[in-house]
């Protein structure tokens, strides 16, 4: 009786075990294919710095952004522009008009009062359409450091942690119905 208790025991304990490692596996197959979508899709992220666009888009935000064509932008999409008063930089502005090759929008929703500033910009400073916005991610990304801003980083940071937790899983699985442990 002793052991077919033993047994139980040890079969709910590898089916534990299994489901751990199920799991995990799924989870990091999901983070994975997260920043893989981007890379597939053509489409980059850009943590944003700014609260220039709040409420929709906040300091802290991870979008998803799309190269795109003048044509494929529409009123009230949001758009990555190159900043023509500073090279290194970029703004996000709400699209409210259309004019031939260049668009017009807001760069600011100030909830203080302040009026918004509009903008006009070429379709040379477009640099992208913001397709999915994922709020306060982006300060994750950033306290885990520099290595996140690519995505080898982003997958060995995922890789190599799954890894050694499944290589653990796995042995000590097959230390059990080997009877070993």
């Amino acid at each position: 009786m002793n052991d077919m208790n033993t047994l139980k025991g040890t079969t709910m304990y590898v089916r534990a075990r299994l489901l751990a490692i199920t799991l995990l596996v799924s989870i990091s197959c999901l983070i994975i294919l997260f920043f893989l979508v981007p890379w597939l899709m053509d489409c980059e992220w850009a943590v944003i710095s700014t609260n220039d666009m709040r409420p929709s888009i906040n300091s802290g935000d991870l979008v998803l952004m799309e190269a795109v064509d003048l044509s494929d932008i529409e009123v009230n999409d949001i758009v990555l522009f190159k900043n023509p008063l500073q090279s290194d930089k970029s703004g996000l502005l709400r699209v409210v008009e259309k004019r031939g090759n260049k668009i017009v929008g807001f760069l600011s929703h100030d909830n203080l009062g302040e009026e918004q500033r509009s903008y006009t910009i070429s379709s040379s400073e477009i640099q992208g359409k913001v397709r999915s916005i994922i709020p306060k991610l982006g300060h994750v990304l950033d306290a885990i450091g520099g290595i996140v801003h690519s995505r080898l980083g982003l997958a060995l940071i995922v890789a190599i942690p799954a890894g050694l937790i499944l290589h653990y899983e796995m042995t000590k699985i097959i230390s059990i119905i080997r009877g070993e442990d």
